[in-house]
């Protein structure tokens, strides 16, 4: 029981009055696997032996299994096919336990050491997000939105997003029989200083999936009304300590400002 003086966030209060649990208000992404959902005794004892050997921490409630391999996550070949061409033939201690909670739904901080491969933790789950999101319209703006502190970070997330986002497709069309479908593709577009403001509303206009981007730039779209945050569902900020510093605080909370949820899976 928490005392008179802890500070709990109004949402955990939230939480906790209409379920009692930490979980979030969001239906779970994971594919449904019992290795990763630990229901007994055994799996849990299990869960903790494995964040022992490999130096994992947890705080929450319910935490799900840590991964012991990529194939749990009944990827699409493509997206297997890319980890291995990438190098990644198993999970790192952080894509270990990181993956299963953002799949589950939760609000996940992760501390980790440079290299560790953070950004494939948050990348990753994707594959199974956008194509479970409505597709995107003309105009409308991202599913998913993911911020960095600087041009250069956001660079990369975005070359590094796009890998996995390129070989996803989704079926859009009259799905009755005599009716048509077609495969498209999903897109990723960066947000941020040096990209032409005529090829972001051209991006813009066409719909996008995924935004990377800089505060800074993204603020000034989202004030004009010319992108918009309201369809966001999967929010990702990297290096959140940095924007913890000078302005870059005052521009996160004005970009969450803007993020008006009207729909979460």
């Amino acid at each position: 029981m928490a005392s008179s003086s802890e500070f709990i966030p109004l949402r955990k209060k939230q939480k906790r009055a209409s379920t009692g649990l930490e979980d979030n208000f969001v239906s779970s992404y994971m594919p449904k696997n019992p290795a990763i959902h630990p229901s007994s005794q055994d799996l849990l004892e299990k869960a903790v032996e494995c964040r022992l050997s490999h130096g994992i921490e947890v705080k929450g409630e319910r935490c799900p299994m840590p991964l012991s391999r990529f194939d749990e996550l009944h990827l699409p070949a493509s997206t297997m096919a890319l980890l291995h061409s990438l190098g990644y033939e198993h999970p790192t201690p952080v894509q270990m336990q990181a993956i299963p909670c953002i799949l589950g739904g939760r609000d996940v901080i992760v501390l980790a050491e440079t290299g560790s491969g953070k950004t494939l933790s948050y990348c990753l789950p994707l594959c199974h997000m956008l194509p479970l999101f409505p597709p995107t319209l003309p105009g409308e703006g991202p599913r998913v939105l993911m911020m960095a502190p600087t041009r250069e970070l956001a660079q990369q997330i975005s070359i590094y997003c796009k890998q996995f986002v390129a070989g996803l497709r989704r079926q859009t069309g009259d799905p009755n029989p005599g009716g048509t479908l077609t495969k498209t593709s999903y897109s990723t577009l960066l947000v941020c200083g040096g990209v032409p403001k005529k090829d972001l509303l051209t991006e813009i206009e066409k719909g996008v999936d995924v935004v990377v981007a800089t505060p800074g730039r993204l603020l000034h779209l989202s004030g004009e009304e010319t992108l918009s945050l309201d369809q966001v569902a999967y929010l990702v900020v990297d290096e959140a300590d940095r924007f913890m510093q000078g302005s870059l605080e005052d521009e996160l909370r004005k970009v969450c400002e803007y993020r008006f949820i009207t729909h979460r899976h």
